[in-house]
């Protein structure tokens, strides 16, 4: 009997362990921000914590645990489109649309459009030509947790690759 309630409260402790974990912290948040069902959520959850056992397994814990505080830290959550994410936005800069132009009724046909010079210029997101109205609007931006994932792959690349290995 005492085997069995050693057993059950170990199993209640590694629970309560996972509950506080990094892996669900970041899946509550990400879950949280993009209205998760409670069964996605599960599976999320379920999925992070696999994904921070297998960086245990193969010796890069470290690098996972400072990508995952990264995202915890330095992610956002953008309400508008329910997503979260660690890439900041996309620059909205005034740009040409491709037409000459000599008065701004010769832009009428670039919706938002003025004539800057002999230019048809409108706002739009950089390398895109998408028309915007700020950064937010842009997708694209850079990855405030770019270095933590680059680590992390690394380790695990390092750690499975099976160059050298010799023959099975």
């Amino acid at each position: 009997m005492s085997t069995v309630r050693m057993t059950l409260v170990g199993l209640l402790a590694s629970a309560l362990v996972a509950c506080g974990s990094l892996a669900t912290t970041i899946c509550e948040l990400e879950c949280d921000c993009e209205h998760c069902n409670d069964i996605k959520e599960e599976l999320e959850c379920t999925d992070r914590e696999a994904e921070m056992e297998k960086a245990d397994i193969y010796g890069c814990l470290d690098q996972w645990e400072a990508w995952a505080s990264c995202v915890e830290n330095n992610g956002e959550c953008n309400e508008q489109k329910a997503d979260w994410s660690t890439r900041g936005p996309g620059k909205c800069a005034t740009g040409p649309v491709g037409m000459s132009c000599t008065t701004g009724a010769d832009c009428a046909g670039y919706p938002g459009s003025t004539c800057d010079g002999t230019q048809c210029v409108s706002q739009q997101c950089a390398d895109m030509g998408m028309p915007c109205d700020s950064d937010d609007d842009c997708p694209g931006g850079e990855d405030r947790c770019a270095d933590e994932i680059k680590s992390y792959g690394e380790c695990m690349d390092k750690a499975t690759s099976l160059s050298g290995a010799g023959p099975w």
